[in-house]
């Protein structure tokens, strides 16, 4: 099931083939909107929403009129969408597939010729699934997250990516900026992606990991020299809290090889 915050009273989750719309102070749903296809994603930047169901459909909806569908379009992607993500100025969305790829699709017809996609979470022929999608909240560049165990972060406006981190030893299933953009978190775990074969309870952790962002005093946002966000003078930092109440470095999981979790050749 994958949920989506509306505003502070409301939310919509899915579940299968249904999209249902939650009031959090009653029991039952406002309302369930049938959908095409099985839900893989949504997205909510209200008034916008963004599901991405099977057959490649991804379907749009205007929160103010949430029980018809504003557009239907059919992902710029081959393979099964895996995330999704909606433009901080409601204009268009982000998609990113099974095969490693991204897809950056405006709405306006007019503003087609800006769409594009392009390759990320790779290893030479190993092909990794894009996992996570996350605008950051000031900025509006964005994050990416994969089942290759790193996160990069970009910029659609320059198709330039910005800054590559090091990878875990383990996927990255999701991943989120907090309100202020000053932390990004992520988890490291196995994401399934090879099946209950490749999984060992007696092994298996869970983390979560707070990436703290630091500013630099001098921020120049439009040539991204000193962005807060990923800017080359700019000092990185870590600290983790995991599921298993001890604390650990970032480095213990990254730069290690991946474990049991090869990808699609």
């Amino acid at each position: 099931m994958t949920t989506g915050l509306k505003d502070p009273g409301s939310l919509e989750a899915e579940d299968g083939w249904k999209l249902r719309y939650w009031d959090t102070r009653q029991p039952n749903p406002a309302h369930t909107q049938q959908l095409p296809e099985c839900c893989y994603a949504v997205a909510v930047k209200h008034p916008l929403m963004v599901v991405g169901t099977a057959d490649r459909n991804l379907i749009v909806f205007n929160l103010q009129n949430p029980q018809t569908e504003y557009k239907r379009i059919v992902s710029p992607l081959k393979y099964q969408t895996r995330c999704v993500a909606a433009f901080p100025d409601l204009q268009g969305l982000l998609v990113g597939s099974i095969e490693g790829r991204v897809g950056v699709h405006h709405l306006d017809d007019q503003q087609q010729n800006k769409n594009f996609t392009f390759k990320c979470h790779r290893d030479g022929n190993e092909i990794y699934s894009v996992n996570s999608l996350n605008f950051h909240p000031v900025h509006h560049t964005f994050a990416t997250a994969g089942s290759d165990g790193a996160f990069n972060f970009w910029d659609k406006g320059s198709k330039q990516r910005l800054k590559a981190m090091s990878r875990c030893s383990h996927p990255i299933p999701c991943s989120t900026f907090n309100n202020d953009g000053s932390i990004f978190a992520y988890s490291v775990c196995y994401d399934w992606s090879k099946g209950a074969e490749n999984h060992n309870p007696a092994t298996a952790k869970t983390y979560i990991f707070l990436h703290l962002i630091q500013v630099c005093l001098s921020t120049n946002h439009s040539t991204y020299q000193c962005s807060s966000l990923i800017g080359k003078a700019c000092a990185f930092s870590c600290s983790i809290v995991s599921f298993y109440s001890f604390w650990r470095s970032e480095s213990d999981v990254k730069s290690k090889p991946r474990i049991g979790t090869s990808g699609r050749k």
